[in-house]
């Protein structure tokens, strides 16, 4: 990271003799409230790209692709991000009509009061706490048109987030000195499916259907509660991602799987009445609404299991990251119960957890 001032300086000196390639960032209106709320701007970053004269320099320089990351230190911020909103409301998106935009928070109702207090609680509780390896963690939470939609908590900041960096990264954060642990929930939003539905989780890894790989398991489950209904044929970007998947057709891997868990042949249709999604009708089709429901649910157990955590129950920091929490190894004695109780009360399931610390893995 360095300062704007040295940022532009560097960005003109390489424009001139043409080794850098930019775009120049926009600004735009994207909606209007009226009075009461104001306008809401867009807009786009500016984009720069190197030239084939600036990596031809680089690779005399033995700078490479595959160096090119050994070249920079890795630079994690020590000062705490301001929060300059705890929480952010936005527009659910709508195809053909861009990105979402920013929406009143008001639309929350009597919650708002109730949910900025908690973000301002668990970011004060924060700063009392020592966090190394990561930027110091403060949060907002992100809601979509509703307080029953998504509610997911992120982390504050642009360089050392913890919420962007690889598990083997995370895994050198340490809380007031000590070791962490991440908890994972094993195939969260499947399991609170479950539970919404008075179904009972059958043994062993959720993911397993004999015959397939996991993985394409997986990434059926996900892409089918993402769209409210069976998957059909697999996202481009999908492939692009796991090419391998190309290999089986996701309509037979669908029926393979429709055959354990019968409700995701139709799953809007199965949990629009556990979930209250005609109460949200307004707002899209149950097909549309289903997986931020479902993440709402899951962002509210969470946020329940931070709760329990801090004073005056506790005194342990947890870091969300949104299917699980990052939490001093020492909490591990207690933290099962914590997730049996949130998650009982929100989602009528007791989910499975996995650990991982120091480079192991287990159940919880």
């Amino acid at each position: 990271p360095v300062a704007r001032a040295q940022f532009v300086a560097a960005v003109d000196g390489l424009r001139a003799p043409g080794m850098l390639g930019v775009k120049e960032g926009i600004r735009f209106i994207q909606r209007d409230y009226g009075a009461d709320f104001g306008r809401v701007t867009g807009g786009r970053a500016g984009r720069y790209w190197p030239t084939a004269s600036l990596l031809a320099l680089a690779t005399e320089r033995g700078i490479t692709p595959a160096t090119v990351k050994d070249a920079f230190d890795q630079v994690i911020p020590t000062k705490p991000p301001k929060v300059a909103q705890p929480v952010v409301v936005r527009s659910l998106k709508v195809k053909g009509q861009g990105d979402p935009v920013a929406m009143p928070v008001s639309v929350l109702g009597p919650d708002l009061a109730r949910i900025t207090a908690e973000v301002e609680a668990a970011n004060a509780f924060a700063a009392e706490h020592q966090v190394q390896g990561c930027l110091p963690p403060r949060w907002q939470r992100l809601f979509l048109a509703s307080r029953q939609l998504h509610g997911r908590w992120y982390a504050a900041g642009s360089e050392g987030v913890y919420q962007r960096m690889s598990k083997e990264q995370r895994a050198a954060i340490t809380i007031n000195g000590e070791p962490v642990a991440e908890v994972d929930i094993h195939a969260s939003q499947l399991s609170i499916a479950h539970g919404l539905l008075g179904l009972t989780l059958p043994d062993g890894d959720l993911y397993e259907i004999a015959g397939l790989p996991r993985s394409v398991v997986k990434q059926w489950i996900v892409a089918t509660l993402g769209l409210g209904k069976p998957v059909r044929r697999w996202a481009a970007k999908t492939l692009r991602k796991s090419p391998e998947i190309a290999a089986h057709d996701p309509r037979d891997v669908g029926r393979r799987i429709v055959a354990k868990y019968p409700f995701l042949a139709a799953p809007a249709e199965a949990l629009r009445g556990p979930l209250g999604l005609d109460q949200l009708a307004h707002l899209g089709t149950p097909q549309k609404l289903l997986t931020h429901r479902l993440a709402a649910v899951e962002a509210d157990a969470l946020t329940g299991v931070m709760m329990v955590l801090r004073p005056p129950m506790g005194n342990v920091l947890a870091l969300p990251v949104h299917d699980g929490l990052i939490v001093p190894e020492s909490a591990l004695r207690s933290i099962r119960g914590d997730f049996d109780v949130a998650f009982g009360h929100f989602a009528k399931v007791r989910v499975r957890l996995k650990v991982t610390q120091q480079g192991r893995t287990c159940s919880l």
